[in-house]
Order: C-alpha cells, then structure tokens, then sequence
C-alpha cells in the first residue's frame, strides 16, 4: 500500500517537473517569437508599429485569459430521477386482473 503511495507522489513529481520544464522552454521560444515578430513587422513600417501589434496581441491574450479565469462553469444539469420499476408493476397487473375477469364465461343467475 505505502509503496503505491510513493509511486503515485513519485509519478506526480516527475509530471511536475515536466510541466515546469516545459513552462519555461515555451515561455523562452515567445521570448523569441516576439523579437522575430518585432524584426518583421520593424522591417514593413517602423519600430512604433512593430511595439504597437506586438502590445495589442499581448494585451488581447491577456484579456482572453482573465475572462476565461472568471468564467464561471456551467454548473452540471441535475441527475435524472429514475423510475421506479415497481410503479408500472400494479398497473399491468390489474389490467391482466380485468382482461381475466372478462374472459372468464358469464353465469347465467337462472339455472335451476
């Protein structure tokens, strides 16, 4: 028992270290990506652009990921009642009461 506990912390860990890692080589490739971006658009008009898209883009995503952090969830819908299978039980069971009772031969009240 203790030793899965230590592998599921030791799986956590590793996962961990690997979204960290990860983290910081993607915030290290849009380091470069906004300078490449910064050459390119200094290279179509001038500097005052080129900080004018780039802050306009960031700013845009950043907008975007605060609606999205105060978003709130649309909340589950609630669980469907299910019937209870007893309850069509009696109601089948007096409509094959009825069909028997007028299947059944009538008696005739006047014999003998």
């Amino acid at each position: 028992m203790l030793g899965a506990i230590e592998h599921r912390l030791a799986r956590a860990a590793q996962r961990s270290a690997l979204a960290g890692v990860g983290t910081l080589l993607a915030l290290v490739g849009l380091g470069f990506m906004t300078v490449a971006g910064w050459l390119v658009l200094e290279e179509l008009r001038d500097a005052t652009f080129a900080a004018l898209v780039l802050g306009l883009v960031y700013l845009g995503l950043g907008i975007i990921a605060v609606a999205c952090a105060f978003s709130r969830p649309t909340p589950p819908p609630p669980p469907q009642v299910q019937p209870n299978p007893m309850a069509a039980l009696f109601p089948a069971f007096m409509a094959g009461f009825e069909q028997g009772r007028d299947m059944r031969a009538p008696r005739r009240s006047d014999r003998p």
